[in-house]
This record gives structure tokens, sequence and C-alpha cells, in this order.
């Protein structure tokens, strides 16, 4: 796992940082006046964030078993072909709360803190960042929206690399966004948030 962070996350994280940084204010300079220092900050902060999540949730399957790193019940031997897997139901779980179920009751170790608590907090700062930078997304149907597109999405794309694609991860992930909601909304008057929404 540690090894996993410091060769593929981490790298990703800072590369995507200052490469943001760069193509913002170089190629998209005009939009950076209307900014200001802590907003971009954070800008590049939830760049980095967002790629580095999907770095995380789209590294193939069998390259996270080769380093000890199981992600899912049902990871050995996933067939490759997304539309086989699709025919097969193979890795597929589309039962509400089964998986939670089965992790929280045969569960231990790392594949069941990553599959439980590592859904949600993958989209805390998601939400959050969304709510932070983005005024269009203060309509919690847009916010909403948004983020169930995203982790179907990810779902979807999970089928191409070897990765198992659960309803049970849609829900963790619609869990943690919640929660970020609501930080947010707690936090926004007493630390004047809504300054950096553009």
């Amino acid at each position: 796992m540690t090894y996993f962070i410091l060769t593929r996350l981490l790298p990703t994280f800072v590369l995507t940082f200052f490469a943001f940084a760069l193509i913002r204010t170089q190629i998209f300079g005009s939009l950076k006046k209307r900014s200001f220092f802590h907003r971009e900050l954070l800008l590049y902060l939830f760049a980095a964030y967002v790629m580095t999540c999907l770095v995380s949730v789209l590294t193939p399957g069998t390259s996270l078993e080769s380093q000890g790193i199981v992600v899912g019940g049902e990871q050995s031997g996933l067939v490759n072909t997304a539309l086989v897997r699709i025919q097969t139901g193979q890795g597929i779980n589309l039962r509400p709360f089964y998986t939670i179920f089965n992790f929280h009751r045969y569960g231990r170790g790392m594949a069941s803190f990553l599959n439980l608590w590592g859904n949600i907090f993958l989209f805390i700062p998601y939400a959050f960042g969304l709510l932070l930078l983005f005024k269009r997304f203060k309509n919690f149907k847009s916010f909403f929206r948004l983020i169930l597109a995203t982790t179907l999405f990810i779902e979807f794309l999970q089928l191409f690399v070897n990765r198992s694609v659960d309803i049970d991860d849609v829900i963790l992930n619609l869990l943690g966004a919640l929660i970020g909601y609501l930080i947010y909304r707690v936090l926004a008057k007493p630390l004047a948030l809504k300054r950096f929404a553009r």
C-alpha cells in the first residue's frame, strides 16, 4: 500500500498540481484575473486531488493485486473484457447493501477498510471542493446530479480495468458526498467560504 501511494498517487498529485497551475496561469490567465491567491491554490489542490482519485480508482485490479492490495471480494481472475463481464455478471454486484453487509460481517484488514470507508472518504473532499469552488453546485439538484454521474461513471470505467463494479460503491460514494455537503453547510458562514466560489 505504501509503495502504491509513493510511486503512483503522490507523483500524480504533485505533477497534476504543477501542470494545472501552469496551464491555468499560462493559457487561461484571463480566468485567473477574476480570482485571488488562496482560491487559486485551492483550485490547484482540488484538481490534483481529483486526478489522484481517478488514478486510484482506475488502476487495474491486477496491478493492485500484484502489490498485495485487495480492493474487492471477487478480484482474483476477473475477466478483462467488459462485454463478457456484463454477460456473465462476474465481478458485478447490483444488489444494494450486499457487499457492505458481507464486508461488515466477514471482512477484515485493508480490503474491508478500502471498500467501506475508502469509498466514503473519497467523496467527502470532492463534494466539499465542488461546493467551495463553484457557485453552480450550490443548488442541491445540480450538486447531486454531478455526484451521481461521477460515481456511476467511475463504476462504468471499472468494467474495463479489472475492478469490481458495485452498487454499494455508489451508495457509499453518495454517503461521502452528503457528509462533504453537510460539512460545507456547517462551515460556510463561520469561515466565510462563499468568497471562494466563482
